[in-house]
């Protein structure tokens, strides 16, 4: 995507998901809903959109999966898609 350079915006996605413990399109969205994070958007090493989901295992942020390339809702989507499929077939619980 245009203006989206690979490494670095996967590492704003990171430290989005890290800080906030949250999706990044978690906090995209309560952004949307009440300006919650507006002042975040002026830090350039966050990113407030779509593509960071926070891996928490016993209740403590272990990892991240980023995802990013589509539009921002739709790299959100395919995380969510990929968690599902391995829930399903039960290599996730």
């Amino acid at each position: 995507m245009d203006g989206k350079k690979g490494v670095i915006w996967l590492d704003r996605k990171q430290k989005t998901v890290e800080k906030y413990g949250h999706s990044s399109y978690y906090i995209y969205l309560e952004n949307e809903e009440n300006g919650t994070y507006q002042e975040d958007e002026k830090d350039e090493s966050l990113v407030i959109c779509g593509g960071g989901f926070p891996l928490i295992i016993r209740g403590e942020l272990r990892g991240s999966i980023l995802v990013s390339g589509l539009v921002h809702d739709e790299d959100h989507q395919v995380i969510v898609d990929c968690l599902r499929k391995l829930k399903d077939e039960g290599t996730c619980k």
